[in-house]
């Protein structure tokens, strides 16, 4: 499902990343054209001021043939008119700046050449016209007459001379064509940014010479005044005619040479004009293409991510079917594993109940058999009940700690223990195992964590080390398994760090991977008991406590497990011992036997439990129907309640309410023992209300310690020493029968005493002759809890180190005399 999900996901994002990539390509593209388009615009803008140059420039012309036309009337130029040569001027001089913005915009070398020959037109036309305002100014009247009254009045002064004079203008003007060798384009672009002078191929030139005709004669004062008047006349008559006449030719030529110029000026400028048209037509076709183009490329792309969008839809939607169909598989298959978590639940559920109820029946029963001193074979057939039983039993703890785990029930209870203790109680109870099979069994520890209390789980870290030390002695036929253990200290933490080595078969290279999976047996170990759970089991529980278990293995060499679990400091110093031997304490005497109720619909349940209490002296009732429980209450009076949680008329927790709801404080507030063969949580019961809770299968000792968890006061009498043994000689006579207690008390103290001695000086020796001296008669007498230490000092060759030695020395010599103390109280004086 998480494969076709990727798949669905990864054709999502393919199609997302074409249509990106065309939508990406898409404004490229358009960017290009827009780009385009402002360069087009640009010499759009270009192209259009050029033709206004143009234009500008040819009505500017046509301004000046009408200031030419102007003058050519004889308009003249006084203070109080506009004057037209200033005019024209200021007309050349726009018509100039245009060309050279015109060169400036143009990159066309043509052009330029025809840019630079309207301009030196223009520069001949400018000359042109003010040769022609020259000569009106000079055939002005009011000036002849003026000039020639002076002449009169200066010859009058002079009456000796007679001076008559005729000045006669005569203007040459010729005009030579020079043929200039072509410029080359580089100079023509530097023309455009400074104008050579002088680059006309017509040269133009005019001179006048006036001519002074002298006559002498008398003077003759009668006729001054007609004749100077006459004079006077004629001459300006004549000089005027003279004017006339050569202005007329001469604006002839000039109106001639303009009206040349006009036309080549105009032609070249009409030129530029079509070229500029031209341009802005080939541009406007140019982004007509472009434009068509780019509806074109559009048009493609959108039918390129219609075509994308249409086949990633097809192609989705049918992963979408699939999915949905897988989907469907996948819920069934959800709907089955779930069926299969309830079959397993109520598997687990008939496991603790069904299998442990019948399970316990034969624990127990089997350990009631056990203490009627039944001879060789009868022990020999119920030991081996016994640890057929035990195996079941153990098979059945882990499933359903395997069951916890994997459903996060799994609950810790931290309490201060003793590190040391706590390994070395382990290390005893594997020490006879690994003697059965010859091999060397030793413990390691570090000074550091002898004596040392820590808060922890103890119950937890004793199944992490069992599993280890079993799978060790399981797989090891020969040689040495090694149990080691410190408490460091760093950084304020505390961990407790266990190694556990053997000499075995080793693990292959293949099965190291998947040693800590649930139901997986390596290469060898299909001879071996169990379901391969042990490890996985062991690992889990040390995940959960934030600890890490790690191992090296050898083929042929063995193995070695380390276990590093962090502990927490604790200022508690002293525990009390609850796995001590209740029948070694000193009974009260003054405390009456307590009554109990039981409650069970099994009755061989309560037929069982009847026994194993009444070994404690305890009186029972038996109850089978959990409805009847209030009246016995309230008829009877009882010290506590053990009663089962899954019955059929009433639940256990339905009886505890029933209980806790009596009128009776005393009653309502009773100790509540909760009995079943399931497993539940410790928090729900102590929620509910209940004082303690027993699991079946549950032995003798067990039911001890939570009687005694829960009245201290009480201890039964020795009911756990099988003092028969002892007393069978004397029969039914009371007397004997204290006077061999009495003897084997003093006996045994003394031997006691003797046994202190040998710790003392660590005499091994010593120790070893007591220990095969107290085995016999604690055997007899069935001290379980003693005999494993007394066998294990026995042995001289045992390589104990000293440490291990003096405290299973101190242990043996506490509980050998406890049993005495206990004894010594049962003799009746």
């Amino acid at each position: 499902m998480m494969k076709e999900r990727f798949h669905i996901t990864r054709k999502v994002l393919i199609g997302y990343g074409l249509l990106i990539a065309a939508a990406i390509l898409s404004v490229i593209y358009i960017f290009n054209i827009v780009e385009e388009f402002a360069t087009e615009n640009t010499t759009d803008d270009i192209s259009r001021r050029k033709v206004y140059l143009v234009t500008n420039t040819q009505s500017l012309l046509y301004e000046s043939e009408a200031l030419s036309q102007f003058v050519d009337f004889g308009k003249k130029a006084d203070t109080t008119e506009v004057n037209p040569g200033a005019i024209l001027d200021e007309t050349f001089d726009l018509a100039q700046r245009n060309l050279d913005s015109l060169r400036m915009l143009s990159n066309d070398s043509s052009q330029h050449v025809i840019i630079d020959t309207i301009s030196s037109l223009i520069e001949r036309k400018r000359y042109n016209t003010k040769e022609l305002l020259s000569i009106w100014n000079d055939a002005d009247f009011e000036k002849l007459y003026n000039q020639n009254i002076n002449k009169v009045l200066a010859s009058q002064d002079k009456l000796a001379k007679e001076v008559a004079m005729l000045k006669k203008v005569q203007v040459h003007e010729d005009t030579v064509f020079v043929k200039k060798k072509p410029k080359s384009f580089l100079k023509r672009v530097a023309d455009v940014f400074s104008p050579s002078k002088g680059d006309s191929g017509v040269i133009r030139r005019s001179s006048r010479e006036y001519i002074a005709d002298k006559t002498g004669g008398a003077y003759n004062p009668s006729d001054t005044i007609s004749s100077v008047l006459k004079r006077l006349q004629c001459n300006v008559a004549g000089q005027r005619k003279e004017l006339y006449a050569l202005i007329v030719e001469y604006a002839g030529k000039l109106r001639y040479d303009n009206r040349q110029i006009s036309r080549e000026v105009d032609s070249m400028l009409r030129e530029i004009e079509s070229q500029e048209l031209n341009a802005s037509l080939e541009s406007m076709n140019s982004k007509q293409q472009i434009i068509g183009s780019a509806s074109r490329f559009i048009a493609a792309v959108a039918i390129l991510s219609v075509i994308i969008v249409l086949l990633f839809v097809y192609l989705i939607a049918k992963d979408v079917s699939r999915s949905k169909f897988y989907r469907r598989q996948l819920e069934k298959a959800k709907k089955y594993a779930e069926d299969l978590l309830v079959m397993r639940e109520k598997l687990m559920l008939t496991i603790s109940h069904d299998i442990r109820a019948p399970l316990s029946s034969i624990i127990g029963y089997t350990e009631l058999l056990q203490r009627l001193h039944p001879d060789g074979r009868q022990r020999y057939y119920l030991n081996n009940m016994n640890a057929s039983s035990g195996h079941i039993l153990a098979l059945v703890n882990d499933l359903l700690d395997f069951h916890r785990l994997e459903s996060n029930k799994m609950e810790f209870n931290i309490v201060p223990f003793n590190v040391s203790s706590l390994l070395n109680e382990i290390y005893l109870s594997f020490k006879p195992m690994a003697d059965t099979k010859g091999l060397k069994f030793v413990i390691h520890e570090k000074n550091e964590a002898k004596d040392l209390f820590m808060e922890g789980d103890p119950i937890r870290i004793r199944q992490i080390i069992s599993n280890l030390l079993s799978n060790a002695i399981k797989f090891t036929s020969k040689g040495s398994v090694v149990l080691g253990y410190e408490v460091t200290h760093e950084s304020g933490k505390y961990t407790l760090h266990i190694i556990v080595s053997d000499q075995g078969c080793g693990i292959p290279e293949a099965d190291k991977n998947k040693l800590f999976n649930e139901f997986t047996r390596v290469a060898g170990s299909e001879g071996a008991d169990g379901f391969g759970l042990g490890l996985a089991i062991t690992h889990k529980l040390v995940v959960l406590m934030n600890g890490t278990l790690s191992f090296e293995s050898e083929v042929g060499k063995g193995s070695m497990f380390c276990v590093d679990i962090p502990l927490a400091a604790t200022s508690v110093q002293e525990v009390k011992a609850v796995d001590a031997d209740l029948s070694a304490v000193q009974p009260s005497d003054s405390k009456p036997s307590l009554h109990c109720l039981l409650v069970d619909d099994d009755p061989i349940q309560l037929a069982l439990a009847k026994e194993l209490l009444g070994y404690q002296g305890i009186l029972v009732e038996k109850c089978s129907d959990a409805s009847k429980v209030k009246e016995l209450l309230q008829k009877e009076s009882y010290d506590f309640v053990i009663t089962d949680i899954q019955m059929p008329q009433m639940s256990g927790f339905e009886l505890l309410k029933v209980i806790r709801s009596l009128d009776n404080k005393e009653i309502a507030s009773m100790p509540v023992v909760a009995l079943s063969g399931s497993v539940p949580n410790d928090s729900d019961l102590a929620n509910a209300g209940f004082t303690a809770f027993l699991t079946k299968p549950y032995t003798l000792k067990q039911l001890q310690d939570l009687v005694r968890t829960i009245f201290p006061d009480h201890i039964p009498a020795a009911s756990e020493l099988n003092l028969d043994a002892l007393t069978a000689f004397a029969g039914d006579d009371a007397q004997a029968s204290n006077a061999i207690l009495k003897t084997f008390c003093d006996e045994t103290s003394h031997n006691l005493s003797l046994f202190k001695k040998a710790l003392e000086k660590k005499d091994r020796k010593e120790a070893a002759r007591l220990a095969h001296k107290f085995l016999p008669l604690f055997s007899m007498i069935g001290a379980k809890d003693l005999t494993p230490a007394l066998e294990t000092l026995e042995k001289k060759s045992d390589p104990l180190s000293d440490d291990e030695w003096s405290s299973l020395m101190t242990s043996s010599i506490d509980k050998i005399g406890k049993i005495v103390s206990s004894i010594r109280h049962k003799i009746v004086d």
